[in-house]
């Protein structure tokens, strides 16, 4: 059951990596058309289900590892910082299709959007060398 319920987790993480990859996509594109509009409204929710489903995966194998985890800073940063990444995919993708809906389709400049961009970049990058650090300890 444990490597099932692993395989689920892993599952989520590769769908919230997905709406982190369309977010820095749609944050980059300088065009909206109405394929890619729904395409974003989607993404960003099926981001978020990704999150949630993390969550109660997560939670399972972390009742299996209690002791391990629950008193290691670096696993609880690495987490905190994945669900605060999918939470910024879902925003930079909502600023994305909300500009469209207002007409901005063709360059659209959104306000902030170089700096969100970056931010969830660093914490990818982050997140990653924290998952090393994890497996090396």
């Amino acid at each position: 059951m444990h490597v099932f319920i692993a395989a689920l987790h892993v599952l989520g993480s590769g769908v919230v990596m997905a709406s982190v990859i369309l977010a820095v996509v749609a944050g980059l594109s300088r065009t909206t058309g109405k394929e890619s509009l729904a395409l974003y409204k989607h993404a960003g929710t099926i981001g978020l289900y990704g999150l949630f489903w993390q969550l109660i995966t997560g939670l399972h194998l972390l009742s299996e590892e209690v002791e391990a985890l629950s008193k290691n800073p670096v696993f609880w940063i690495k987490m905190a910082l994945f669900a605060l990444a999918s939470l910024i995919a879902y925003g930079v993708i909502m600023k994305k299709v909300l500009a469209a809906e207002r007409g901005a389709h063709r360059d659209a400049k959104i306000p902030g959007m170089p700096f969100w961009l970056f931010v969830l970049l660093a914490i990818i990058t982050a997140v990653v060398v924290l998952g090393v650090v994890l497996e090396h300890r």
